[in-house]
């Protein structure tokens, strides 16, 4: 088995070892090796991943607004 590097979540810019104590096989889908085993996250890295994703979707809209929003729906009101 080749190591695998990628054993965390990736969670608000931070790669980050999940907090349950379960983990998960990661396994090849064409050859049915297993890759690696990443530690699985738990009801914590859940909330934490959802409130990063829900703040950065505030954050891309302002931006979306800012730079091309407003002709995008200046266009669809006339």
């Amino acid at each position: 088995m080749m190591p695998f590097p990628h054993n965390k979540q990736y969670i608000n810019g931070d790669w980050k070892t999940g907090q349950s104590d379960k983990t998960i096989k990661n396994v090849n889908p064409y050859t049915g090796e297993e890759i690696g085993v990443i530690q699985s996250a738990n009801e914590v890295d859940l909330d934490q991943a959802y409130q990063a994703a829900k703040e950065a979707q505030v954050e891309w809209l302002i931006r979306f607004l800012q730079k091309d929003g407003i002709g995008f729906i200046n266009c669809y009101m006339y």
